[in-house]
């Protein structure tokens, strides 16, 4: 696959820096506390802006009409927004919002405010120079921590 990939270079380095960070003897507990759920949380973020769409969804597109991967990715935003019945005002917890593409299109689109929490500071940096002033607040922080203040204010 890396014959083909227009980055080989990079992606070798890349590669090594994961081999290099990575602890065998780190449990789930400590590395989550340590921002480190997975590889992606804590590489940076080369590889990803070699292979994502220009906003950095990490995940499937939308592809019915779209010709390329910038648009599949806007056509799969838009759609969750329409299927949220998203609307101007409205405040939306983004639980993993990596990069915040989801945040800057809800925001942006359908002038919501958007909590973001993710567990990489890599990703955080790098959407917090993308939001501008859009209405986005992001957070490093675990998932749980969030969830454990929502099921104690509603007790």
């Amino acid at each position: 696959i890396f014959g083909h990939y227009p980055y080989p270079d990079k992606i070798h380095n890349i590669t090594l820096e994961i081999k290099n960070n990575l602890d065998p003897k780190m449990d789930n507990y400590t590395a989550v506390k340590g921002g480190m759920t997975n590889w992606k949380h804590f590489i940076g973020n080369d590889l990803f802006e070699c292979m994502l769409d220009k906003n950095m969804n990490y995940s499937c597109g939308y592809w019915r009409t779209a010709a390329d991967l910038q648009q599949a990715q806007y056509n799969k935003l838009d759609l969750i927004c329409r299927k949220l019945k998203l609307q101007a005002g409205q405040t939306v917890l983004d639980i993993g919002c990596g990069w915040g593409g989801f945040a800057q299109h809800a925001a942006r689109y359908y002038g919501c405010h958007v909590v973001g929490i993710t567990l990489s500071k890599r990703q955080y940096e790098w959407a917090k120079q993308r939001i501008g002033d859009l209405p986005i607040t992001l957070h490093v922080m675990d998932y749980r921590e969030i969830l454990y203040r929502l099921v104690c204010l509603s007790t």
